[in-house]
């Protein structure tokens, strides 16, 4: 709780202009961890929440700028080696992006939801 208190004051204060930074970094980074040809689930899950992440990002350049904040908060989250836990520790690495990308998904599923039921 602590940390999404944390990260939700990050969200606010997020910068949009790193929006361009983060077009190049992060399907770098993605390049980098498709090369590895033994995928485990967590690492096929955090792919694809990024993907899908990434691909609202570019489809929606209009979107609200609190929705723009928390895609790219976790794209920047998911783009930092040095992060919660470091991805350099084989595994375990990756889990803190997984489990802060995974809370933006969740959120923006149920944010889209009441939309419709609106």
């Amino acid at each position: 709780q602590e940390d999404k208190l944390k990260y939700l004051d990050q969200i606010h204060k997020f910068d949009l202009s790193k929006k361009t930074e983060l077009r190049k970094s992060v399907p770098e980074k993605l390049n980098i961890l498709l090369q590895n040809r033994t995928l485990n689930s967590i690492q096929v899950q955090l792919i694809n929440d990024l993907v899908q992440l990434f691909k609202l990002l570019e489809d929606n350049p209009n979107m609200d700028e609190d929705i723009q904040k928390k895609i790219l908060f976790a794209l920047d989250y998911f783009s930092n080696v040095d992060d919660e836990i470091p991805d350099s520790i084989p595994v375990f690495g990756l889990l803190d992006d997984l489990a802060v990308v995974k809370w933006i998904v969740n959120g923006l599923k149920g944010t889209r939801q009441k939309k419709v039921l609106s």
